[in-house]
């Protein structure tokens, strides 16, 4: 008898580590199948991982040691998933929304849906026992009464259908309006509230683009305040971010609707002008300074009236076919340190060498 008892136990644990084996597998299957040659090195790895804690499980020897190891497989598990969320979590809230509206919507249409079909079910039903009817007359009444109830459920169900997917419309546009603002900000310096470094140079690229497309020429030019550091120290950096937000201001109210301005960085600006070569580039641009620099900003220190005068220095260069937007701003920057180095308040212009038009070239 106690022989049994054991033979019993040890085929119990057997078929509890086949059980084991089984769900190790399922949790193996999905994972499996989302790796792909290329994919992400940690899924390969929690793959690889799991393989090994399959194995244990599969040469445990008793019930202990397979509960053992199938604890630690579970805890590798959750230990790749709690981090897979905590990365996943700033775009899971990003598209939460978007997925709430959806299933909010499938799930209407599926109440809606099944609404309908126990209604022609219902009908169809009927539609047998007109069968058992022996007057013509009222069998032509009754199929007709159906046909219409049929029409109106039709008719009912297309028109839900309607208002639930032009909610849905409405929802999607209106949360592409909302990312777009938001894209839009992430884009915007907020203390000037013109374009930040980042939409400069998606900008850039953009004009590159099309330019190169077309085989068309514009300029960019860096703006930068003059001893704008003194401005600071003197004045006071309440009075210094005034000063730029007054750059912005001007650029943006001089510039036309299809140029460009941002802040490039710091006391830096940028400004991009459509269809212009760098000889008119420097004469709008010299226009600019001028008025800057004949400009008064006033403002209160301690309560008195203060006045300050600031000048900028500007570099332009104008993109030729093959700048990448490296080259461009880097010619516009060699223009900049030259105006600076040769008495600021000052516009100059850096043409592409000769050689480097040959290198291009070839």
């Amino acid at each position: 008898m106690p022989q049994e008892i054991i033979e019993l136990q040890l085929g119990k644990d057997h078929a509890n580590i086949a059980a084991m084996q089984t769900l190790v597998d399922r949790i193996l299957q999905p994972i499996s199948d989302h790796v792909t040659p290329g994919e992400d090195k940690k899924l390969v790895d929690l793959r690889s991982r799991i393989e090994g804690h399959r194995m244990k499980i599969a040469a445990a020897r008793d019930w202990r040691e397979m509960e053992e190891r199938a604890g630690a497989c579970l805890q590798t598990c959750r230990e790749y998933f709690d981090a897979a969320r905590g990365h996943a979590r700033e775009r899971e809230a990003a598209i939460g929304e978007v997925i709430e509206v959806l299933r909010e919507a499938v799930g209407k249409i599926a109440r809606e849906a099944g609404d309908f079909h126990s209604k022609v079910l219902e009908s169809s039903e009927r539609l047998v026992e007109i069968a058992e009817i022996s007057d013509l007359r009222e069998i032509k009444q009754r199929i007709a009464g159906e046909v219409e109830s049929l029409k109106t459920l039709v008719a009912e169900k297309k028109r839900r259908e309607e208002e639930t997917f032009s909610r849905l419309v409405r929802r999607a546009e209106s949360l592409s309006l909302e990312l777009e603002r938001a894209r839009d900000e992430a884009s915007r310096d907020p203390l000037t509230r013109i374009a930040n470094r980042g939409g400069f140079d998606r900008a850039c690229d953009r004009w590159i683009a099309t330019h190169y497309k077309r085989g068309a020429a514009f300029s960019l030019a860096l703006l930068d305040v003059d001893d704008f550091k003194k401005i600071n120290d003197t004045h006071g950096h309440p009075v210094g971010d005034r000063v730029l937000t007054t750059i912005a201001e001007r650029l943006a109210g001089a510039i036309r609707p299809g140029d460009f301005c941002g802040r490039y960085g710091g006391e830096e600006f940028v400004v991009m002008l459509e269809g212009t070569r760098v000889d008119q580039a420097r004469d709008k641009l010299i226009e600019f300074l001028d008025a800057v620099a004949k400009s008064r900003f006033e403002y209160r220190k301690q309560g008195e009236p203060s006045t300050l005068r600031f000048t900028l220095s500007c570099g332009v260069a104008e993109y030729h076919s093959n700048d990448s937007r490296e080259d461009l701003v880097a010619r516009a920057d060699e223009a900049l340190y030259e105006a600076k180095r040769s008495g600021k308040n000052r516009v100059i212009v850096r043409k592409r060498s000769l050689l480097s038009k040959l290198i291009k070239k070839g």
